[in-house]
């Protein structure tokens, strides 16, 4: 997990060299919603967003989670389609995703308070950075249709009294 304190300091191919804490890819064709991820996927986010909760109370608490979105080509549809479909697709996917981690975020802490605690952010990718770059099925392009979830963590320190008697 990245830690906001070097987050300052990162450019995009420093973020794109960590891995993900959790990466969900089983977008059908042209879907973006998290109703159409399966059981497994949808509880995965759930599974990280509870990771994530119980990280706040510690001494390297999660302060933002960054979701960022990707789409295959739309190879389907011809050189005519619009360049921006593929960006709004993948934003639709990671807005998606931070959605179920919200929900779930919402749950454990019992009051949508906790959103205050942690900085959530939604990005699209479009087509950037796939995964299989030689698509041969429908396996290969589901993999390129992804959400990834990074969590920066910050340390800090106990609070401490510094009172002699």
């Amino acid at each position: 997990m990245l830690s906001a304190a070097s987050l300052r300091s990162l450019s995009a191919a420093d973020v794109f060299a960590c891995r993900p804490d959790c990466v969900v890819s089983d977008y059908p064709d042209y879907a973006g919603e998290g109703a159409s991820l399966s059981a497994q996927e949808t509880a995965q986010v759930r599974d990280l967003a509870v990771d994530v909760f119980d990280t706040l109370s510690s001494d390297t608490p999660a302060r933002a989670v960054v979701v960022l979105g990707y789409f295959d080509l739309a190879l389907r549809v011809g050189a005519w389609w619009p360049a921006d479909f593929e960006k709004d697709m993948s934003l639709r996917r990671a807005e998606s995703g931070k959605d179920v981690f919200e929900a779930e975020l919402v749950r454990c802490a019992g009051a949508r308070s906790i959103l205050y605690m942690l900085r959530c952010v939604a990005i699209g990718m479009g087509s950037s950075d796939p995964i299989v770059v030689n698509l041969r099925n429908e396996a290969d392009m589901r993999k390129n249709r992804r959400v990834e979830f990074y969590v920066l963590k910050q340390s800090v320190s106990r609070p401490s009294c510094a009172v002699e008697f």
